[in-house]
């Protein structure tokens, strides 16, 4: 049926407007009232179970697109860049974290553009890494475990998933940009002078 075909990308939009709920819960949680844990719980756990099936669902009925990409793509961004903003305000994740986050997702759109451009043959519209997912499920995950403090978490196990994501981070950023150096050497001309042979830069 072809109304299958609109369920991924507006599951996607209903990630969106989770988000929105689960900003004011966050807002919430500073009270005493420990409903407003389970309420945020079971809001993430809601935007969590989108992400997984947007995806799945739009490859399953043949309905994905490269506005899905990008609108699943703006969807995460929305969800973890503004959970995580919040989380900073109430001093319970390091402002270096927002700015590492948001340095990956830069990095991310634009190493993709050149691979895709210079070296890959795909139709999707982002080209991922194994360790850039691994990192960007952490992104994902890190506004769930961070609420739990609200409930005793110790603060140290948060810092150490914290710091297991930045070298999660390094590591596919150092691949993805040494991989596009390499990528855009190649694309340049080669002018010969003589016996001797120069690269011509761009």
């Amino acid at each position: 049926m072809k109304i299958l075909k609109y369920i991924p990308n507006t599951l996607t939009s209903v990630r969106i407007a989770l988000t929105l709920v689960y900003l004011h819960l966050l807002f919430l949680l500073n009270s005493s009232n420990k409903i407003y844990f389970t309420a945020a719980f079971v809001v993430f756990l809601l935007i969590c179970l989108t992400d997984i099936f947007d995806g799945k669902i739009a490859r399953k009925v043949k309905a994905a697109s490269s506005f899905g990409a990008l609108l699943d793509v703006a969807a995460d961004f929305v969800f973890i860049i503004s959970s995580l903003t919040m989380l900073c305000v109430y001093n319970m994740i390091p402002m270096w974290f927002i700015a590492a986050v948001l340095g990956k997702f830069i990095e991310f759109i634009t190493t993709s553009y050149i691979i895709k451009k210079h070296q890959s043959n795909t139709d999707s519209l982002f080209i991922f890494d194994y360790f850039g997912r691994i990192a960007a499920i952490n992104f994902f995950l890190t506004p769930g475990i961070v609420i739990f403090m609200n409930i005793g978490l110790n603060v140290m196990y948060i810092n150490i998933f914290i710091y297991v994501t930045l070298i999660l981070v390094i590591i596919s950023s150092s691949a993805r940009v040494a991989n596009c150096y390499k990528v855009l050497k190649l694309k340049r001309p080669i002018v010969s002078c003589g016996s001797t042979t120069i690269n011509k830069s761009l």
